[in-house]
């Protein structure tokens, strides 16, 4: 019965993959091995990023025989990644599957169905522990430190922190799921929990290069805390450098906390899952109801659907509040930034592309904004309702990138309305950076739009997997990097030509081209594939 849960689990996990919903078959070998070639491409990708922070720390503490330090403190960072690249849809993984009742009515033990969503918890985690680790072993074997005894206990030390991820994001998904249940509001119980968990990792993020610094001068400091209150991590540091009764008392400690964890959430599943919700219980006030139009009803289900869910807020929605912060803390913070930022970009060559460079990097931080990728998939088994009604499909799809639009371009405007003030940009260059973020927000919304009616999902039981692991998701966002970092590569080229302004509008003319003619075969040819979906 475990083995047929698990296998249940995975092959829904990776089904996108290997098989295509819309037409019902698997998907040919190429176009399957195109898929994991894109997945892999982005796993190296997010790894490249910790390269970086694995080469600094091993050139300072390895030539000074600190190891052990070297692994302890990269083996926080992977902590810290793991649970905050999986906090967001632990909670939906574990409580929130839509087959939870037709599971529950069979003769399977609840502890089996929790152990085997543990498991994706565990695969999740494992590969955003392995970005950080495989990179930090790198790092020490291109110092010549590394051997074979060593290779072995890092590999099984990585699989060790993935659990050790894995059991503080089941942590956090209990808690979660335990406040909500006194809460009318779920999903607000699961915001507000995991952005102030997000607020201290960027806060951390952000303060990485003066954490560095005071380390590496304060290295006796930070040794007798590994050594004190940091003990299990440098039992973590003493394995993974080769040291093996060190790695198995790692070993068991995890495991430890693991079997822990696993048997406080399977006392608790069944109560959690059937426990009807303890907070206030609204009270019926009769009131006449206002009349809308279907545009207006269609763009109020979409919001209704945003807010209902945390996990599509969180994964779709956290480009807004980086928007909005970056904008007070321009403000905040406008004359330090007004003094210093001109001389650095002129410092690199780029005194002259304060035009060119805001509005693209507000494009690429709007990149993560992805709505529409998902919102097709989600509506799941449930989409016959839409399409029973009489309305047109084309003004469903309307309301879609309607609801991407109107949370994506005030935050967009405020944040660039900001920067133009603290800069004090000319009235052409505000008015074609304006522009270029409306036009790069209305193509990104269609184009997601389409790639999702193109390459639906409608199978899902968690809806993680389409608002996380989807093609759709994975081809916008890579399609929004490379278009906004065009803008400004292409854009510094055109400077030379011409006044920044107009190259700034020349891209805002081709991103509104390109997302009015998308926006044409959405209205047509999506209508008619959503019809039939």
């Amino acid at each position: 019965m475990l083995k047929a849960l698990i296998k249940k689990e995975l092959s829904q996990l990776g089904s996108f993959y290997f098989f295509d919903s819309r037409k019902g078959r698997r998907r040919s070998r190429g176009a399957a091995a195109a898929y994991v070639l894109l997945f892999v491409f982005l796993f190296f990708t997010m790894a490249a990023m910790f390269l970086g922070l694995a080469h600094l720390l091993a050139e300072q503490l390895i030539p000074a025989e600190l190891d052990w330090l070297y692994f302890a403190m990269m083996g926080l960072t992977a902590v810290m990644f793991g649970v905050i690249g999986s906090v967001f849809t632990t909670h939906t993984i574990l409580y929130k599957a839509k087959d939870n009742e037709a599971l529950l009515a069979m003769p399977i033990p609840p502890s089996k169905i929790l152990f085997s969503r543990m498991i994706i918890v565990f695969g999740s985690s494992l590969l955003l522990v392995m970005a950080v680790w495989l990179p930090a072993m790198l790092c020490y074997a291109a110092e010549g430190a590394s051997g074979w005894l060593p290779v072995i206990l890092q590999i099984l030390l990585m699989i060790m922190l993935a659990a050790l991820v894995t059991v503080l994001n089941c942590a956090l998904g209990w808690l979660v799921a335990l406040i909500s249940r006194r809460l009318r509001s779920k999903t607000a119980a699961t915001v507000i929990l995991s952005l102030v968990f997000l607020g201290a990792y960027y806060f951390f993020y952000f303060k990485i290069r003066d954490v560095l610094a005071y380390i590496i001068s304060s290295l006796d400091k930070f040794e007798a805390a590994f050594r004190g209150w940091g003990w299990p991590l440098s039992q973590l540091g003493l394995g993974a450098s080769g040291e093996v009764l060190p790695a198995i008392i790692f070993t068991l400690m995890t495991a430890g906390l693991f079997a822990i964890a696993y048997a406080v959430l399977s006392a608790t599943l069944l109560r959690i899952l059937t426990a009807s919700n303890a907070g206030r219980k609204a009270v019926y006030r009769e009131k006449r109801a206002a009349q809308s139009s279907v545009e207006r009803a269609l763009l109020g289900k979409e919001f209704r659907r945003l807010t209902g869910s945390a996990t599509y807020l969180l994964n779709c929605g956290l480009g807004l509040l980086i928007m909005l912060a970056g904008a007070v803390l321009l403000i905040i913070k406008a004359e330090t930034v007004r003094s210093q930022f001109p001389a650095i970009l002129e410092s690199i060559g780029l005194g002259g592309a304060l035009t060119i460079i805001i509005p693209a990097a507000i494009c690429f931080i709007c990149s993560m904004d992805l709505f529409t990728t998902s919102t097709v998939s989600l509506e799941g088994k449930s989409i016959w309702i839409l399409q029973s009604m009489p309305v047109e499909a084309s003004k469903v799809l309307r309301a879609k990138v309607d609801m991407h639009l109107i949370l994506n371009l005030l935050p967009s405007w405020v944040l660039f309305a900001a920067a133009a003030f603290v800069f004090r940009l000319p009235a052409a260059d505000a008015v074609s950076g304006a522009a270029l973020v409306f036009a790069f927000n209305l193509f990104i919304a269609e184009f997601g739009l389409m790639m999702n009616l193109l390459k639906p999902n409608l199978e899902w039981t968690n809806e993680a997997v389409p608002i996380k692991q989807g093609m759709p998701v994975m081809l916008t966002l890579f399609i929004g990097w490379i278009t906004a970092g065009l803008s400004f590569g292409i854009g510094l080229a055109l400077n030379a030509f011409l006044p920044a302004f107009a190259a700034v509008l020349i891209f805002a003319a081709l991103f509104l081209v390109s997302g009015v003619v998308i926006g044409n075969w959405v209205a047509k040819r999506g209508a008619e594939i959503f019809s039939n979906l």
